[in-house]
């Protein structure tokens, strides 16, 4: 019960910081300039905007591992809404050798969001963010990594929002499946690594 607890918690929390009003304002701002720029681009991005809600809408009541492809999904809408703002100017790496296997509704994007947020904070030019699987003999490993200048890049107030959203994903990682979170931290950027046990598949 207590692992329940836990857990419901913790997705209140992190669909509380995944919907934030700064984010949701900027994409309706990007949306309104492409609908008489680029009417074609503007009708994507609106679709990617509802693809992002629901993502994180379907997150808050899903109890139970989703595909990798299915937060991917989540991930690649995230990215193109980020794409289409003018002021962010990054590059998005997908190296994935493996997609077949299941994740914690959530627990990817996240961390996504929080290289391109505050990862790529210091990095006016050559932004960049890879999204990376491995797959061992016990485990799948994601990784994501930024080229930016570590947690000495960006201010306190940015690391206590990143603290909580790393906190409420390593607590859906280790009730929903004993997976773990690590995170290393140097002024060439940040490699987070998600590690998800094989022996729960099933």
């Amino acid at each position: 019960m207590q692992k329940e607890v836990e857990l419901s918690d913790s997705k209140v929390k992190l669909m509380m910081g995944q919907i934030q009003p700064h984010f949701i304002f900027n994409s309706l701002q990007a949306i309104q300039e492409l609908c008489a720029e680029n009417p074609e681009k503007a009708e994507q991005s609106v679709h990617d905007f509802s693809k992002y809600l629901r993502g994180n809408l379907d997150a808050l009541s899903c109890t139970h591992l989703i595909t990798f492809e299915k937060e991917l999904s989540h991930i690649r809408a995230y990215i193109a809404l980020e794409q289409a703002d003018p002021g962010r100017n990054f590059e998005m790496i997908y190296d994935l050798e493996v997609k077949d296997f299941k994740v914690p509704a959530l627990s990817v994007q996240p961390m996504v969001e929080n290289a391109v947020r505050h990862g790529l904070t210091s990095c006016r030019e050559n932004g960049r963010v890879i999204l990376q699987t491995r797959e061992t003999e016990k485990e799948y490993l994601i990784r994501v990594m930024d080229n930016g200048k570590g947690f000495k890049g960006i201010t306190q107030k940015q690391k206590e929002r990143q603290q909580v959203g790393l906190e409420n994903v390593r607590t859906r990682l280790e009730v929903q499946c004993r997976g773990r979170l690590e995170i290393k931290s140097s002024d060439r950027g940040v490699v987070v690594t998600i590690h998800i046990p094989k022996m729960l598949e099933d």
